[in-house]
Order: structure tokens, then sequence, then C-alpha cells
């Protein structure tokens, strides 16, 4: 196997590990025995977990601006692609068991310790996600970027607390919220 598809492989194995178990409980070994590779094909390209946790998160960002490109060029209506990207965060909080936002989840494991790469990349994906809401805003034809900081928060917040009652309901009211929001921009 080439060094590139081990090194996808492995940034594959490490994702639903970090966001079931938790940066701080995360070792090398489980992401090597999820990935079918040697621990030592892991050390080779990845020389401690947080060089690998800041992999995973790069693709992830790239993965969410690529996605909000498309829902933006989908030609959906903005109440069609809020409603979508509330599903979509259902969905993925039922998949993984309610764990909540791994880059949320990983910079409350990083707090006291400076790991600057990793917080670089955990405010630009926050920021890539702020940024989607505002754009949707524009795309709309909103001219605040008031409507598009309240989508953000309702989004985080519905995650946050999703994942604090290890329920559904804060998405579901996030995304009525949202809906209401937008309803009353709209008038």
């Amino acid at each position: 196997m080439s060094a590139t598809a081990t090194r996808e492989k492995v940034i594959d194995a490490f994702g639903p590990i970090l966001i079931k178990q938790g940066y701080e409980w995360i070792d090398l070994e489980a992401v090597a025995e999820s990935a079918a590779v040697e621990l030592k094909e892991i050390k080779s390209e990845f020389s401690n977990k947080a060089l690998l946790c800041q992999s995973w998160m790069e693709q992830t960002d790239a993965r969410a601006k690529k996605h909000h490109f498309e829902l933006l060029a989908s030609g959906r209506s903005m109440r069609e692609v809020l409603d979508l990207y509330f599903e979509e965060l259902e969905n993925f909080m039922i998949k993984f068991g309610f764990k909540g936002c791994p880059f949320t989840n990983t910079a409350r494991a990083l707090q006291g310790k400076s790991v600057p790469e990793i917080e670089e990349r955990i405010r630009a994906h926050k920021d890539e996600i702020r940024e989607f809401f505002f754009k949707l805003c524009k795309q709309a034809s909103f001219k605040s970027d008031v409507l598009g900081e309240a989508l953000f928060l309702m989004y985080s917040g519905a995650t946050t607390e999703s994942a604090n009652m290890q329920n559904i309901k804060p998405i579901t009211s996030g995304r009525e919220a949202s809906m209401a929001l937008f309803d009353l921009y709209s008038r």
C-alpha cells in the first residue's frame, strides 16, 4: 500500500475514534488496529496524536468547505438548505451516539495544554461553519449578518445541548427556531 493510501486510511480510522472516545482517550494502537495497519506505519507518518488529529481536522474542514459550496450551489432555497443542514446534524449525532462536535470536544480536552496547530484548526472549522451561514443569508439577499450569527449559534447550541442531553430534542428545537427566525426575516 502506498504511503498516501496508508495516510488516508489512518486519518479515516482516526475520526470515528475521536468522535466516540474523545481526544484524551485515543491511543495510536487503537487507530492502527482500526485502520488495519502496523503501528510503525502510523508513527512514521504521524509522530504523535496531535499531528494525526491536526491532519484529520484539516481533512474534515476541507470536506466541510466542499459540502458548504455544494449546498450553496445546489439551487435549493435557504429554508431547504437550513432544513437539510439540521437533518445532517441529527443523523451525525445519532450515528455517533450523541458524542457532540469532535472539534469542540477536542478544544475542551486541550484546555490548559498548548497545542497551537490543533487550536487553530478548531477555530478555522468554527469560522467555516459561521461563514457558511453568512453566505447562505447573503445568497438569500439578507443584508445583515445578525441572522447568520443567530443561525450559527442555534446550530452550535443544538449540537452541544444534544450531546449534553443525549437526545435529538435540542436539534429539533434548533431547526424549528431557525425556520421561525428565517420566516421572521423573510417578511
